[in-house]
């Protein structure tokens, strides 16, 4: 078992703290040769001098976190390891590099994961969207998940009903592989029938960045909405409303310098056209078609290069 990855979600599991916390403590733990759980296990007075003050409560945190939260902790991630999942901190080489590289302190501190690993590593491409899409949303978000399939390219969604459910299952349908990004724990997570069968076939990963016991809510929903367009090179996103999780999505991917296309909804294109005013483009033509090619070509287009502190001067 992972020593380091039990003695990170047991700070998870101490009220109050947050992952900024978590990871500038794991941060400065790891470039001065200390263990967590060696820090945890000392004095508390020892930690108020040596736990630098600028941490943010890292001293706190540490104290804070009691052998209850250990031992819990080293219980969930048995039991994802019994299922056959794994847990990656952010500080292994396993930890996704676009991960880091997008979200920074705020990255996830751990990461469970189960199905095919090697889909954490890859190139994605994310089509997110209403919940409720019409039959034009529905026939184009499939048409993107057999155009980035059939080209090799893995599906990345968030598994909600709707655009997203059927991304999943258009990938598969395409013999492509799909990656969901879970608002939730992975062992509160059932797995629907769809993609259960292709889950156990390795065609699917499951990613969690939440405790293996943590339950759906909306603050989960809307913080793995950053972690989504993180995993991703682009974000296709079909019919978004005003508010909601897909247009969060398409404002983090856009945040982070990656490739946006939106579709809007006929009579209900406010949204997306608030998006392309920030740089995401019109996934259909000026014809209104679909074209593969022109999706493919936004999937190939050179990213952005985020600007540098030193550029501004």
């Amino acid at each position: 078992m992972n020593i380091h990855a039990v003695a990170i979600l047991a700070l998870t599991l101490s009220a109050g703290v947050g992952r900024l916390t978590i990871n500038r403590l794991t941060d400065w733990a790891e470039a001065t040769g200390r263990s967590l759980t060696d820090l945890m296990d000392g004095p508390e007075q020892d930690l108020y001098e040596v736990v630098p003050v600028e941490l943010g409560g890292g001293a706190d945190a540490l104290v804070r976190c009691s052998e209850g939260n250990l031992s819990r902790a080293r219980s969930l991630i048995e039991r994802v390891e019994k299922l056959g999942g794994q847990v990656i901190s952010r500080l292994d080489g396993d930890y996704p590099k676009g991960l880091a590289a997008s979200l920074g302190d705020a990255a996830p501190p751990l990461l469970f994961v189960a199905g095919n690993f090697d889909l954490l590593h890859t190139e994605n491409a994310g089509i997110v969207g209403t919940r409720r899409p019409s039959a034009t949303g529905v026939h184009l978000a499939e048409q993107c998940a057999r155009t980035f399939c059939e080209a090799g390219v893995p599906v990345l969604s968030g598994g909600a009903v709707g655009v997203d459910m059927v991304a999943h299952e258009g990938a598969l349908r395409a013999g492509g592989q799909t990656v969901v990004v879970l608002p939730q724990g992975l062992l509160t997570y059932r797995v629907p029938k769809e993609l259960l069968g292709a889950t156990e076939e390795g065609d699917v990963l499951l990613v969690s960045e939440f405790s293996p016991d943590a339950k759906w809510s909306t603050p989960g929903a809307l913080t793995r909405n950053a972690t989504i367009a993180a995993l991703c090179r682009l974000v296709c996103v079909i019919e978004p409303g005003e508010t909601g999780g897909s247009l969060g999505t398409a404002r983090h991917a856009l945040d982070q310098m990656k490739h946006v296309v939106v579709h809007g909804r006929k009579g209900g294109e406010r949204a997306a056209k608030a998006l392309e005013g920030r740089g995401a483009v019109r996934l259909l033509d000026e014809d209104g078609r679909f074209s593969s090619e022109r999706l493919l070509e936004a999937w190939a287009a050179v990213l952005p290069k985020p600007v540098e502190q030193s550029d501004l001067f």
